[in-house]
């Protein structure tokens, strides 16, 4: 290692000087002169988020769990720091507690805590919906009725990418920031479908399908009162659908989770 005049070091074979080549940094230079253009870095936390969400919505159907701390920033080649961001924002989701004793926890899944997230979902989300639908972009509601039209085109994960967008990014225009805090904490009937959905490579059912897309014909059309109604309509289909999937779900041998996660007795 040299030392040179400004800041840093260089790097050269013993006995030999160098001199550092010094280059305009501009929008050109690194590519980036083309319109539009970004560089995205994710964060650690950006980088584990999905893999940890399924793994936590996969093991809380099978039952109560302990997050090890030590042994998720091993898995996950990380700080204690990226781990709590996703863990927060786990809980903020209701798939994570914190306990009085400072440990992290998930799980179980119940009948129940599933029954009681279906009803919260029918009193807010249609009226969440009504709300925000006026202050949806355009051109991604075009594109969401483009994906909707060709039903044989739709596999497992573009319709829970579709789900996720239809229960969540549809909502979010609503101004009642509380309103959507809850509705983002009744997320059992989402996990069950996804972890049933992704245990299960079963074609997508056309019935489901169906009902996504009336609710996009109605908001591409401006139909709002509509769309609100057939999101209700959905959703009470949504709720038999789902006990039937628990129900399954619960007599399945648990499959192989990692060790970070570790059961209750």
């Amino acid at each position: 290692l040299q030392k040179f005049m400004g800041r840093g070091y260089m790097v050269a074979p013993r006995g030999q000087q160098v001199e550092p080549l010094r280059l305009p940094i501009d929008e050109a230079s690194i590519g980036q002169d083309a319109q539009d253009a970004t560089i995205y870095i994710p964060s650690e936390s950006e980088r584990i988020y999905s893999e940890f969400e399924q793994s936590i919505s996969a093991a809380i159907v099978f039952g109560h769990f302990r997050i090890d701390e030590a042994q998720a920033m091993q898995h996950f080649s990380v700080n204690r720091g990226a781990l709590r961001e996703v863990l927060s924002r786990l809980v903020d989701r209701g798939l994570v507690e914190k306990s009085a004793y400072a440990a992290w926890r998930a799980g179980p899944l119940t009948a129940r805590a599933m029954a009681q997230d279906f009803e919260v979902r029918l009193l807010l989300a249609p009226a969440a919906l009504l709300e925000s639908a006026p202050k949806l972009d355009a051109q991604f509601l075009s594109g969401l009725r483009e994906v909707l039209r060709d039903p044989a085109a739709v596999d497992t994960e573009e319709l829970l990418r579709i789900e996720s967008q239809i229960h969540d990014a549809c909502l979010a225009h609503h101004p009642n920031t509380k309103m959507l805090g809850i509705l983002r904490q009744c997320q059992m009937p989402l996990i069950v479908h996804q972890t049933f959905c992704r245990m299960f490579h079963q074609p997508v059912h056309p019935a489901l399908i169906d009902e996504y897309r009336q609710i996009v014909e109605h908001l591409c059309e401006g139909r709002y009162a509509q769309a609100a109604e057939a999101l209700a309509a959905h959703l009470q289909a949504a709720r038999k659908r789902t006990q039937q999937q628990l129900k399954v779900l619960a007599v399945l041998p648990e499959p192989p989770l990692p060790a970070y996660l570790v059961r209750i007795a």
